[in-house]
Formats: structure tokens, sequence, C-alpha cells
């Protein structure tokens, strides 16, 4: 993100979230705060709390509002949002009971309902391997875990930018899987993330694009978010996850989507803060961002 805002010849810092409290006149006063937490005291669930803090404070976030961020954090609250929405999600149930495991159809994703990044994440054939997977998640203190249908099929990223225009699906991505799920050790390890541009016909574009863009608007999503996705044969696109802190570090799924749009890193996070300012109702900063733009593209 620094880099993003020097190469448009802005300024900005890093604050540390485990250190929120001592920045809070700096968000405060800031034009703009782009909040990108991983983790907050250790845990993916409570990181919701930053995005909460931000605003209590009077940040002028860049990204969608702290309610809208919590509920895409929320495996089984966003679910129940698209389902309603007519989108389809995998069927899935909260467990807390080992006994319970028994009336799961196999096979079977286990999950925190809140977790990201394929963290901790079993793919199961039956309920014996569910309630071994599920006894090693009460040994870390976990209570309930989110029982997920399986779904076989192809697995897209779809990035959604937002724009003067409204909403806008960039390029969709595909993640060429080595395994039946998108791994925490494909998406952690060292090597590149295995993604590339998704080749898809005229009709499965379109009927995916809509959908992520309904998604987008149903979860109260701004500026930018980016949503986890399986193709199965049928050609229904399922939704697996949300994210309205989509990663725009080098070689992920955003930043290769807004390449395959002809936008390098400052055009991205340009048109992020541009639409930003706009609906803060910041024109000298909207203004300022689009003379930085214009230069860099010269």
């Amino acid at each position: 993100m620094l880099r993003a805002l020097r190469g448009l010849g802005l300024e900005g810092i890093e604050i540390c979230v485990e250190e929120l409290g001592a920045w809070r006149d700096a968000i405060s006063a800031a034009p703009l705060v782009f909040e990108l937490t991983d983790t907050y005291r250790g845990s993916g669930e409570l990181r919701a709390v930053v995005r909460h803090t931000v605003e209590a404070w009077g940040g002028r976030l860049a990204g969608s509002p702290a309610s809208a961020a919590h509920v895409s954090d929320d495996k089984v609250e966003s679910g129940r949002r698209l389902l309603a929405a007519g989108l389809r999600v995998p069927a899935s149930s909260v467990v807390s009971d080992p006994a319970e495991l028994c009336r799961a159809a196999f096979p079977a994703v286990l999950k925190r309902p809140f977790e990201h990044g394929s963290r901790g994440v079993s793919l199961v054939e039956n309920a014996a391997q569910a309630s071994r997977a599920f006894k090693a998640w009460r040994s870390k203190g976990e209570h309930a875990i989110l029982v997920e249908e399986f779904v076989e099929g192809r697995e897209l990223a779809v990035s959604v930018l937002e724009t003067a225009g409204g909403p806008k699906a960039l390029p969709i991505v595909e993640v060429q899987l080595r395994e039946r799920t998108y791994s925490e050790r494909a998406k952690w390890g060292r090597g590149p993330l295995p993604i590339c541009e998704a080749q898809l016909s005229r009709g499965e574009t379109k009927r995916i694009e809509g959908a992520a863009l309904r998604a987008f608007r149903v979860l109260g999503l701004r500026d930018c978010g980016r949503f986890d996705i399986r193709l199965p044969g049928d050609g229904i696109p399922c939704f697996l996850e949300a994210n309205a802190r989509p990663s725009i570090e080098d070689g992920t799924e955003l930043r290769l989507s807004g390449e395959l749009a002809g936008l390098d890193l400052e055009a991205l996070v340009a048109t992020i803060m541009e639409n930003a300012a706009r609906r803060h109702g910041d024109g000298r900063l909207e203004h300022l961002v689009q003379g930085l733009r214009e230069r860099h593209r010269s």
C-alpha cells in the first residue's frame, strides 16, 4: 500500500493494529484510512473490531463499512444473506456437538465460522474423519465448527471495483487447484499463488459477473471486494467466501485481475481512493488523486 501511495506522490503511515490506541489522533486526522488487518490479537474473528474502532474514532475508511466487513467475515451470516438474495452457497450448519456430525453429508469441509485464508480448513470424507478433525479443533479452544457441503468444480476469484459509474467486475481469475480445495499450504506457502486468467465462455463470464455484482450490493460492500466462487458442472456459481478487504500485494487475485483490466498497482489504488473520496464528499482529495493518476500515466 505504501508503495502505491509513493507511486502516486502521496504519503502514508503504516500502523500496527496491536498498537491501535496509540494512533487514535492520526487515524482521526487522516484524509483516508485503509484497513487491511489480517488478524487482531491473534484472531481472525476479532479483526472486525479494528474497522469498527476506526469508524468510532471518526476515521474516513476506504472500502466497506465496518458492519459490512463484519458480515463478510462471518461465513454463516454472509451465506444466509446471499442465499436469501437468490444466490447459491454451499449447504452448511454450525456444529457444537460431535454427535451432530453423523447427520452431515460427506465429503464435507470443516472450517471456523470467522476464519479466512483457508487456515485450518479440513476436507473430510466420512463421520470418523470429521470427528477427529472436530476434536482437534476442540483441543485448540474452538467450541463451534462450520460444516459445509463440498462443492466440486473450478475455483474462481471474482474481484469487484467500484467507480463513479457503479461497481464493475474485473476479469475473472482461476485457481489452478492441485488438491480438491484451495488449501492453507497453497495460499501461505513460499511459492507464488497458483492463479491465472480464467478461460470462460461469454455466457459463463456474464453469469458469474452478474452474480458477483449482486453479492457486492447485497452485502453492502464499497469501493472494492472479492468473492471466492466454485463453478460446478451445472454452471451455477456457488459462493464460498466474501472478502471485504482483499489483499493488493503482488501476485494476489485482485492484483492479477487489475492487471488483466489494464490497471497497475497505482491505478488500482487510485481508483479505490477516488471512489472513497467521492463518497466522503472530499472533492479536494478526489481531484488530487485524479491529477496524480494522470501524471502517473504520462
